[in-house]
């Protein structure tokens, strides 16, 4: 079966793009959470 390449590309994107943007989305939501809860403190 010989898939369209557009899946590849896409899977190419998923592999690459969106896990680099989620990390720096989560890393941002961590550092927030770490001065509201200094804040707390």
């Amino acid at each position: 079966i010989r898939l369209p390449s557009s899946v590849f590309l896409l899977r190419g994107d998923l592999d690459d793009e969106i896990p680099r943007k989620l990390k720096e989305e989560i890393h941002k939501i961590v550092d927030l959470r770490n001065d509201v809860e200094k804040l707390l403190e």
